[in-house]
């Protein structure tokens, strides 16, 4: 092999390790947290001419890393920022609450201390689908005619 074949298959787009990829996205996301997706990728191949990345394994890449979301990357610097004196809501999970009483298509979950507590679909829900119903609670019409009375 001559000393030009060997410089022309450098030249060639590299596939980065997850790790390396992970290393250029997180300060990526951090400078730019309302990219999208396609321009976010875009940005990545910009400062690294010399990467292949697909736009499959990116995406994957960053939804696995919670890069996705404009909320996550400043939810991030927020993190870095406040240390661990941060003050968070208390939300717990009621240790009677079962949801199967309602639905079977979702359940209740703890996302930590920061997210609380919410519904995860265990299976797919078509849309216009109803989950649960619930009854009246406070029937406003009545309300109305007392306070007219009084």
């Amino acid at each position: 092999m001559t000393a030009t074949s060997a410089t022309s298959t450098t030249n060639q787009p590299i596939s980065p390790t997850d790790d390396d990829l992970l290393a250029a996205l997180r300060p990526l996301r951090a400078e730019n947290p309302t990219l999208g997706l396609t321009k976010f990728h875009a940005l990545l191949l910009k400062k690294h001419p010399d990467w292949a990345v697909s736009e499959k394994r990116f995406k994957k890449i960053v939804q696995q890393n919670a890069l996705n979301s404009i909320k996550s990357a400043v939810e991030e610097q927020d993190d870095v920022a406040e240390g661990a004196d941060a003050v968070y809501p208390t939300s717990r999970l009621s240790e009677g609450l079962d949801v199967s009483k309602w639905t079977n298509k979702v359940e209740v979950r703890y996302f930590g201390r920061k997210k609380g507590k919410g519904l995860v679909a265990k299976e797919k829900i078509e849309k216009g689908e109803y989950i649960w119903k619930e009854g009246v609670f406070v029937d406003s019409s009545k309300l109305i005619c007392l306070l007219v009375l009084i």
